[in-house]
């Protein structure tokens, strides 16, 4: 990390509750829409943690045409979506087929492909 990004990470400290808070906001009203939606499931955090929802996830359930369709159906009402982020058990690591095909695509740090 550069001296310059430290210095404003450093500033944006102060700020860090009230980003917090607005997060955890914006996810109760994503909650409260995608809860009643059939085939979801909503990632909660455990008891004992508070989540700072960098990310919003939620599981989706009926495969990949459900998944496609309901993607669709966000971007039209100007939601972005990212399909990246897998469970452990579906890194390549963890025999996933699925998301060891994805890696082996993406290039790595060093540029060459992944194995």
């Amino acid at each position: 990390m550069s001296e310059a990004a430290a210095a404003v990470g450093v500033v944006q400290l102060a700020s860090l509750e009230r980003f917090v808070a607005r997060r955890r906001q914006i996810a109760q009203r994503l909650d409260e829409a995608i809860a009643p939606v059939a085939g979801t499931r909503l990632h909660r955090a455990a008891s004992d943690s508070l989540h700072a929802y960098h990310l919003y996830t939620f599981f989706l359930t009926g495969g990949r045409q459900v998944r496609e369709r309901f993607v669709r159906a966000l971007d039209r009402l100007g939601v972005e979506v990212q399909l990246r982020y897998f469970p452990s058990t579906c890194r390549p690591s963890g025999g996933c087929a699925a998301t060891a095909r994805a890696s082996a695509r993406r290039p790595n740090a060093s540029g060459s492909r992944s194995t």
